[in-house]
């Protein structure tokens, strides 16, 4: 049997994390980081760089987010905050100070949160939790998609809560995070997006 698959792109391994699929993503968008790189050798501006990333390469970090997103360790969701964290210091430059680094935004000096906000950028973990509740919303309200949602029975006494979806409940936090559970409870209690 194998222990991992890639199926239209994603790997799934056999005890369903998602640390190959994030090791995937990464490959991907190291592959691609040459197109900043050779922009900058040819004086590209700092919009034309942002533009690269924002369209070319940050879609890769995201592809398929939904599915694999609420499941990630938080060494998973690091590893992907760097790649930005990389392509932003290829598009802005790089300061060390006590060895930390900071970027260059007009000549000085910022942590990654002021660079993200000066190339209205936010991280890529804010991006995915966005494409997830807007795919759920989608999902739901599609009408060629109606089974994927189980819709909830109306026998509930009259209450301010009225769940439009049955959400599944499971004895593993795994399962709780998966794509499926994380959806309805979405579904359940958010506007969309």
């Amino acid at each position: 049997s194998a222990d991992k698959v890639k199926i239209l792109g994603v790997m799934i391994t056999n005890d369903l994390r998602w640390r190959e699929n994030t090791a995937e993503r990464v490959k991907k968008v190291n592959k691609k980081y040459y197109q900043l790189v050779q922009l900058r050798q040819f004086s590209a501006n700092q919009e034309v760089l942002l533009t690269t990333w924002k369209i070319l390469i940050r879609p890769i970090t995201e592809y398929t987010a939904p599915l694999w997103h609420s499941g990630l360790l938080e060494c998973d969701k690091r590893i992907l905050e760097n790649l930005q964290k990389k392509a932003l210091a290829l598009i802005l430059g790089t300061i060390y100070i006590d060895y930390k680094r900071y970027y260059r935004v007009k000549g000085k000096p910022v942590p990654y949160e002021l660079a993200l906000k000066a190339c209205d950028l936010v991280p890529l973990c804010e991006r995915r939790e966005l494409l997830t509740r807007k795919f759920a919303h989608d999902t739901y309200n599609n009408p060629m998609h109606k089974d994927f949602f189980e819709e909830t029975s109306n026998s509930r006494p009259n209450t301010r809560y009225k769940p439009k979806v049955k959400e599944h409940s499971g004895s593993s936090r795994r399962y709780l995070t998966s794509a499926g559970p994380v959806m309805e409870r979405i579904v359940n209690s958010t506007k969309p997006a």
